[in-house]
């Protein structure tokens, strides 16, 4: 169970940066 939370959390912070280059392209 912690190791789901630890492999989740991992992906989420590596999906936030995605996410935000995104949308920073897309206003630019």
């Amino acid at each position: 169970m912690l190791l789901h939370a630890c492999i989740y959390l991992v992906f989420y912070l590596s999906f936030i940066p995605h996410r935000v280059a995104l949308l920073h392209d897309c206003n630019i």
